[in-house]
């Protein structure tokens, strides 16, 4: 990647995509307010030489850009990056969570749920197109996680069976104190369901 970056970000996401890089050691270029980047629809920039955030000086900048093919959409930027990129298959401890298995969970109370436990969404991960399923692959290791889309494996699981919300709290508590995904208490967890398809609870 070369040393700097022009990524149009959507709006909805641009204030997630700067807190992510300031975790890595990027701060906001003087010249703006963090403020400004969010709410502006220039395309951020990144210098991965002063490690500075910040953004295109006006739209005829930007146009002149497009028009020569250098800023990056999200997902190019996200597919390229070489520094500090987590992947849901990184290591083998993956679970699957069906948020609907409990019956009244939804999905902004598990993303909720993981943010507290400082799970971040897995950028790599964005099929549009595909319909998504009420499931959820989550890595233990790099606390990285992205919704499931139907007919899509992202990675394989380390049981042969998802698991609902609650189970996977516990799993996640368990596992932060032991660090043994062998664990007896862990593995009592899928015994019943030995025989179901791996949705099927």
């Amino acid at each position: 990647m070369s040393k700097e970056a022009i990524i149009d970000v959507k709006k909805e996401n641009r204030e997630h995509f700067i807190n992510s890089f300031e975790k890595k050691g990027f701060v906001i270029d003087k010249r703006f307010s963090k403020e400004e980047l969010i709410e502006s629809v220039l395309p951020i920039t990144l210098d991965f030489g002063t490690k500075e955030i910040g953004r295109m000086g006006n739209v005829t900048c930007a146009c002149i850009a497009s028009k020569h093919r250098m800023i990056m959409q999200e997902y190019e930027f996200w597919k390229t990056l070489d520094i500090d990129y987590k992947r849901l298959s990184d290591t083998p401890n993956v679970f699957v969570v069906d948020y609907k298995a409990d019956g009244s969970i939804e999905y902004e109370e598990i993303k909720r749920y993981l943010s507290n436990k400082k799970y971040e969404v897995s950028r790599f991960y964005r099929l549009g197109s595909i319909p998504h399923g009420s499931w959820l692959f989550i890595n233990l290791d790099n606390k990285t996680y992205a919704q499931g889309h139907i007919g899509v494996q992202f990675a394989k699981p380390y049981y042969d069976h998802a698991v609902t919300v609650y189970e996977f709290m516990y799993i996640n508590e368990r596992y932060d104190l032991i660090k043994n995904i062998e664990d007896a208490e862990i593995k009592c967890i899928f015994e019943k369901y030995k025989g179901k398809k791996f949705l099927e609870f």
